[in-house]
């Protein structure tokens, strides 16, 4: 009879909440994530363009608004790649 870390070794222990793959949690974490990364890309663009460029707010809201834009086209592109191209 083998022990309890050879059996989860061989995959066969018991799987706890913790064992989930980000991969397996669904389309909300997948949206959340997005929306975390998008609102960090404006809010770092915002405050370079402010703080370092020293631009005018109203310019550098709209430089912001264009960083969420690039930013969400390029999870596009990244998602449809990953996905392979196909709709399910």
């Amino acid at each position: 009879m083998k022990g309890t870390a050879a059996r989860a070794a061989e995959g066969h222990g018991r799987k706890g909440r913790g064992s989930r793959k980000l991969a397996d949690m669904g389309p909300r974490v997948t949206l959340a994530f997005g929306g975390f990364a998008a609102l960090t890309v404006a809010v770092g663009w915002f405050l370079l363009s402010s703080q370092v460029a020293h631009t005018d707010v109203q310019t550098a809201v709209s430089e912001s608004l264009g960083a969420i834009l690039i930013a969400m086209i390029v999870m596009s592109v990244i998602g449809a790649i990953r996905r392979g191209g196909t709709d399910k």
